[in-house]
């Protein structure tokens, strides 16, 4: 009889433990930690790991498997009791102390190769690959045709005057989540929209900083590869590649070149032989150039140009005319400089107006946890598409329901962010027009829509650029998958993208894109076993290339780059686990060197600065008020994490009932954010150290009583959030902004009572910026029921509680010796996480 209600015990335990929210109403849950020292049978090696007590054998023998790269039935828990070893079974909760049998240590053996790894490419993700594998301490080699580092991005395409349009906290080097916020650069170290210099200068500074130069091989082009396979019944990991390799000093120095131009430029000249066990390949989106030659150049009359590099002189636009050709990114970038170089009128000719970003929503989404929806965009667009006296809801790039909440954009470039742009329309110095150049006449421009622009002097030509097929040539490739050529998992090559097709938005800068790639190519270099696994499933979609579209092989369409990007970043534990503290530190890092209040005041400076110099060259309107305010920005902000109750609820994690509550306790926390963001300005603004808040300004709202729906933000009604009696008036505005020059400044300073650190400000998540894996509402509220109702959490049995735990694992991984110095460090870094997890479950959501 007693063992009748042991066996139904146990298998009523197991069916609660495996079916998630059933097992709520069973009294088995705990909220309480402590710590649990792992040993191996037979060995000296200890780790010790915060966990829950409700944790199960089961659950701790998964996350060990995973953590080494085992089966999970190879592992084997056992208990000391006196002189006897008592095993345990899977239903019963982990003691304290805990013997492992199956494996000699805790740590998972990666591949053991000959020969050093090797990048092809001095651009963005080429540098970060190599500053991780310079931490990790791994030997590699990294080979660039040009002599100076930046890629072709920074020292090709962008000229003097040209500046990042993404923010500069998210453009830096070093951004690593495991080094948590305090290595960043502040805002003035680092401009939050730096210019090609000082990017440059950036790179110069990390390489020399962590001594990379002497792995960087520059004014080298690599020329060939050819595989030599590993001898019949020898191991795989012998098979090598031997990279030919010729110096070419700085002949691809600040020029658009091709793989392929620079091949047949040095054919038949005598070549190195590089001997690597591993490659990867960073081409970058921004390669080849398109150039093209309209028809009556010759007679046009005035100045043509690329609008690259130094191809086109901006100095002679002054009080003149002209057209720019293209609509994307980079055409946008254009049309900032030659506003600042005082241009009369420009007219954009593009085959599609494109949707362009606003600054303030670009930041918006950078910070973001969660991909906010194409629906939130478009609405968050509205106030600087008022200017423009446009919907962009109506553009062609966007498929909406008819209650607009719903969409998804798809446009055949990137986004163009900026603001200088929709402030030019609203002076009447920049018009769009959809079409193309027909023919050219003197000072005049045909189009095809039948329209002829008269008094021109100058043409800047943007038009957009094609993958590099020499790539695909060099590694021979017949077809891509994921970002393996052939399947080969021992190459690698990846870029980012160059359109847009989503609904929903994980991001327009290229920092954590960049961290992740490095983590993911690392890993399978190092763990062949799980990319064999991965090519098993045939999760990845053959991406052949596509030469009537500038798209080589590796070049993969925008909806195709996001699956495969979710495919390796849920493929294993140890990437699941990168993915969710990325995902953290997105928010933090945005916060810590941009938070809303500060970035907005130099969003508005900016945009006043171009007021100012636009009355200067003869314009004398009125200032148009910068679109947002704090209040728009922090019903933003408030809807985001609304979002997240909204999915919960879809999940049924949480139930609606609940989720009114929460949405409550969200709206009273972000309204004492508000008043205290309100409060710091007025500080600001009597120590004249901003433009003080204009009456009136940014959107008013349909319904005060409820200021953010789920998906959507207002209208573009007139009025204004500002209420009656706080903000300046016009005058008062203009004065301020024509009687100071802090816009002038080489860089901003730093305020004491702005406090920007983001952790205090925001103890909810102090902690992540020291390298926490948490989701401020994520896991609550995927799997916590009810906050108050302690005794019913599923806590114990969700990812986040074994965070703390897969840390001592995983930093165990990256040591070959463990001692008592290093366990103490990994567990200090795990109390950190048990505390964070802790506050996040038990105290934000209160």
């Amino acid at each position: 009889m007693a063992l009748a209600v042991q066996k139904s015990v146990k298998a009523g335990l197991l069916s609660k433990l495996d079916t998630g929210r059933e097992g709520r109403d069973f009294d088995l849950e705990s909220v309480r930690w402590k710590h649990v020292t792992l040993k191996t049978c037979g060995g000296e090696e200890e780790l010790i790991c915060p966990m829950m007590v409700a944790s199960t054998v089961s659950e701790v023998r998964q996350m060990i498997a995973e953590s080494v790269g085992i089966d999970a039935g190879q592992l084997e828990l056992f208990e000391k009791k006196g002189c006897k070893l008592h095993r345990l079974r899977n239903f019963e909760q982990i003691p304290s102390r805990v013997m492992v049998k199956g494996i000699a240590n805790f740590g998972r053996k990666a591949c053991d190769y000959p020969h050093p790894w090797v990048i092809v490419g001095g651009g963005k993700l080429g540098l970060r690959t190599a500053l991780h594998w310079t931490k990790r301490g791994g030997d590699y080699v990294l080979f660039d045709r040009k002599l100076k580092v930046g890629g072709n991005a920074w020292n090709g395409i962008a000229n003097k005057w040209s500046k990042l349009q993404s923010e500069g906290s998210h453009y830096q080097l070093d951004y690593d989540c495991y080094d948590g916020v305090d290595l960043l650069r502040p805002f003035n170290r680092y401009s939050f929209w730096p210019t090609r210099d000082e990017i440059i200068a950036h790179l110069h500074e990390v390489l020399t900083e962590y001594n990379m130069w002497p792995n960087m091989h520059m004014g080298v082009q690599v020329q060939d590869l050819e595989i030599q396979h590993e001898p019949r019944g020898t191991p795989e990991s012998l098979k090598t590649y031997e990279l030919k390799t010729v110096h070419v000093g700085n002949l691809f120095n600040k020029v658009q070149d091709l793989t392929d131009t620079a091949h047949d430029l040095f054919a038949g000249r005598q070549t190195n032989t590089f001997v690597a066990s591993c490659v990867a390949f960073f081409p970058g989106a921004l390669s080849g150039p398109h150039r093209r030659t309209f028809c009556g150049e010759e007679v046009f009359g005035g100045q043509i140009g690329y609008g690259f590099n130094d191809e086109f002189d901006y100095a002679k636009v002054k009080q003149q005319r002209g057209l720019v050709i293209g609509m994307g990114a980079f055409a946008v970038e254009n049309v900032r400089t030659l506003m600042e170089h005082d241009a009369k009128k420009f007219f954009v000719i593009a085959r599609h107006h494109n949707l362009l970003l606003p600054r303030m929503i670009s930041w918006y989404v950078n910070q973001s946890r969660l991909p906010p929806p194409a629906a939130v965009i478009l609405n968050a667009m509205e106030p600087m598409y008022a200017l423009y006296g446009l919907d962009p809801w109506n553009f062609y790039s966007i498929q909406a329901n008819a209650a607009r909440t719903v969409a998804s954009i798809k446009q055949y470039t990137r986004w163009g962010i900026g603001d200088v742009y929709f402030l030019g329309v609203a002076y009447g110095k920049v018009e769009t027009i959809e079409g193309q150049v027909k023919r050219l006449k003197r000072r005049t421009a045909v189009l095809t829509t039948g329209r002829v622009l008269t008094d021109l002097d100058h043409m800047v030509k943007c038009l957009g650029f094609d993958s590099d097929f020499g790539i695909d040539r060099i590694n021979k490739t017949r077809r891509q998958l994921g970002f393996w050529p052939d399947g080969d998992y021992r190459r690698w090559i990846a870029s980012d993208q160059s359109a847009i097709d989503a609904s929903r938005f994980g991001g327009t800068a290229i920092a954590p894109y960049a961290e992740a790639v490095s983590q993911w190519s690392t890993h399978f270099f190092d763990f062949p076993q799980d990319a064999r696994t991965l090519l098993d499933s045939n999760v990845f979609i053959e991406n052949w290339p596509k030469p009537e579209v500038g798209s080589a092989a590796y070049h993969y369409e925008p909806r195709a780059a996001a699956v495969v990007q979710i495919s390796y970043s849920s493929s294993v534990p140890a990437l699941k686990d990168f993915a969710a503290l990325s995902d953290a530190y997105k928010k933090a890092s945005m916060w810590c060197v941009a938070p809303p209040d500060r970035f907005l005041e130099e969003c508005e400076k900016d945009w006043y600065h171009y007021c100012r110099k636009f009355k200067e060259f003869g314009d004398d309107r009125e200032y148009p008020p910068y679109p947002y305010t704090l209040e728009w920005i922090h019903c933003l902000l408030q809807a985001e994490e609304e979002d997240w109750l909204d999915m919960s609820v879809k999940q049924r994690a949480i139930s609606k009932e609940e989720a009114v509550e929460y949405r409550k306790r969200i709206a009273q926390r972000w309204a004492t954010r508000l008043q205290d963001a309100k409060r710091r300005r007025r500080l600001r603004e009597e120590k004249e150290l901003i433009v003080p808040q204009l009456a009136g300004g940014g959107m008013a709202i349909e319904d005060e009583a409820k200021p953010v729906p789920a998906l959507g933000y207002g209208t573009a009604a007139s009025g204004g959030w500002m209420p009656e009696g706080e903000g300046k008036g016009q005058e008062e505005l203009q004065q301020c902004v024509e009687n100071r020059s802090w816009w002038e400044q080489a860089v901003p300073s730093i305020d004491p009572e702005q406090k920007q650190t983001f952790k205090e400000r925001y103890p909810e998540a102090a902690a992540v910026g020291e390298g926490v894996e948490v989701r401020t509402l994520s896991e609550a509220q995927q799997r916590v029921g009810s906050i108050e109702e302690r005794s019913s959490t599923r806590l114990a049995h969700t990812h986040a509680a074994f965070l703390p735990a897969r840390m001592v694992l995983r930093m165990r991984q990256g040591h070959v010796g463990v001692n008592k110095m290093l366990n103490d460090a990994w567990l200090k870094n795990a109390e950190q996480v048990r505390s964070t997890i802790s506050h996040q479950f038990y105290g934000v959501l209160r």
